[in-house]
């Protein structure tokens, strides 16, 4: 008996070793694909990628994010921006609650996800990350207002000094 070769019927591709998501030039751009291996098998096949509808695209939302809040942090907008500069808001070192930036609506219209919002930031030139807080890059320094606290304790040792005099 002879033995036919048999000819698959799809070219097989391995699956991608991580999860991730995989873009289609020839399907819409704001739809994802995504390959899922077997997780029982030994042997993981490539299955039909599953279509994801109605799911913006996270690489045009990620951009947006990352615009606005470099906005906030820009000279320009710090030049002028009193209630981000505030005591309360910003801090000596000129950090930021990310949480603070999340409730602002423009980014509130994006995303409510804080996560998504400091991978968002990661890559950017004019702000940096650490923990929860960001600030700006660059030059943060000139925009710290002078504590409330501190003020005080100098106007009240003018006032020593003066009345010594």
């Amino acid at each position: 008996m002879e033995m036919r070769k048999h000819r698959p019927l799809c070219d097989y591709r391995p699956p991608p070793t991580e999860l991730e998501w995989m873009f289609y030039p020839f399907m819409h751009p704001d739809m994802y694909y995504r390959y899922f291996p077997d997780a029982n098998s030994t042997f993981h096949h490539a299955h039909a990628p599953l279509l994801v509808k109605n799911y913006p695209n996270i690489n045009r939302l990620r951009y947006e994010i990352l615009k606005q809040i470099e906005y906030y942090f820009s000279d320009e907008n710090l030049k002028k921006d009193a209630f981000l500069k505030n005591n309360d808001n910003m801090d000596v070192e000129g950090w930021v609650d990310i949480h603070l930036i999340a409730g602002f609506n423009r980014v509130k219209d994006l995303t409510n996800d804080i996560f998504l919002i400091l991978e968002a930031l990661r890559p950017s030139r004019v702000v940096e990350v650490k923990g929860e807080k960001v600030r700006k890059r660059d030059n943060w320094s000139i925009y710290i207002l002078p504590s409330s606290s501190s003020s005080t304790e100098t106007s009240s040792l003018e006032n020593i000094l003066g009345e010594e005099n």
